[in-house]
């Protein structure tokens, strides 16, 4: 068998299941769908129904996947990974802020197993040799009194069609084209160990913060000591990335002087 047939072999519950191991304990429910409209949709909806947390799903396509700000995710059928986990932080809203940088972090451990070296773009996207490999989509639902309910959407190109890729509107790149090692590409097991690393980083995170995976995400961002363009709203800041604060804002030092964004578009300058 090849390695893109093997990597299209149909993903499987029980095949998730035995590689997941003990770990599966840790989920009231996971669900494989051949398609759905957005896997992140079916996990807000389970918060929404008050389904006991944490539950997860992945899925073979996506008829309207979507990425930050509601932007077109492709997600075409039998090619890459759509996985969403809702979880609940006990943690307020307002210290959870950097859940989309855990996440970040939480594929570049998975790629890292396969002797891929991933850098993390603030605030959510997973780059590879400077094409985007993954992007992550943090929602949200807050129940007065209870815990924050947080959906971590991740989508993971793992052999993107060729039509499909011309879609995007920025350079990417997927597993099969930057991965050269002799261990076999399986979605079963990369949904597995990505899963695996999301909810190990999700009780790391509700329990210790940000603090715990700080040194970790120094070391591979990607905008540190770089010039960046930041656009917010209808304003632009052009300065030196210098990291990220307590909270996980990127800190830019521009000619106005030191600017933290929570939320803002960001662009590498050459």
């Amino acid at each position: 068998m090849t390695q893109l047939h093997s990597i299209q072999a149909p993903l499987d519950s029980q095949q998730i299941a035995h590689y997941l191991g003990d770990a599966l304990h840790q989920l009231r429910h996971f669900e494989v769908f051949g398609e759905i409209d957005s896997t992140n949709d079916w996990a807000l909806q389970q918060c929404i129904d008050n389904r006991p947390l944490p539950v997860a799903c992945c899925a073979e396509a996506q008829r309207h996947g979507r990425g930050r700000r509601g932007r077109f995710w492709a997600s075409p059928r039998s090619s890459n990974i759509y996985l969403s986990l809702a979880w609940p932080f006990r943690r307020p809203l307002a210290e959870l802020g950097s859940l989309a940088l855990v996440a970040g972090i939480s594929v570049a451990r998975t790629l890292s197993a396969y002797g891929v070296l991933a850098k993390l773009k603030w605030p959510n996207d997973v780059l590879v040799e400077g094409g985007k490999i993954a992007g992550v989509l943090i929602e949200s639902r807050i129940r007065l009194g209870r815990a924050s309910e947080m959906i971590i959407g991740v989508g993971l190109n793992v052999a993107m069609p060729v039509a499909e890729g011309r879609l995007i509107d920025q350079r990417w790149t997927d597993l099969l084209s930057v991965y050269s090692g002799e261990q076999g590409l399986e979605r079963n097991r990369l949904v597995a160990e990505l899963l695996y690393h999301m909810m190990d980083h999700c009780r790391i995170f509700d329990e210790q913060g940000f603090a715990a995976f700080r040194s970790e995400w120094d070391r591979l961002d990607l905008c540190r000591g770089r010039v960046v363009e930041v656009r917010q709203d209808d304003k632009c800041w052009i300065g030196e990335a210098r990291g990220i604060d307590d909270q996980g804002a990127l800190v830019v030092q521009t000619e106005q002087g030191e600017r933290a964004f929570n939320a803002a578009e960001v662009n590498l300058r050459i």
